[in-house]
């Protein structure tokens, strides 16, 4: 990348110059990164759904009924 950096009169960076090209490079890039993250926290989620089942299931968590969870409201 060939970047630029714009600077005060005291020389303390304040702007950074790059080409259109690179600045969409890196919006292509933060967008795919934005997707993967969301992708891991949908497996994760999936996979706590699946843990829970899985309790359930062996009956070492109790599934509360619809009157309990409007109670806790």
């Amino acid at each position: 990348m060939n970047i630029k950096f714009v600077t005060d009169k005291r020389g303390n960076k304040s702007t950074v110059q790059l080409s259109l090209e690179e600045w969409n490079q890196i919006q292509d890039e933060l967008k795919e990164l934005h997707h993967l993250r969301q992708s891991q926290g949908l497996y994760k989620e999936l996979k706590e759904a699946f843990d829970d089942i899985t309790l359930f299931e062996n009956d070492e968590k109790y599934l509360k009924s619809a009157n309990e969870l409007l109670d806790e409201l």
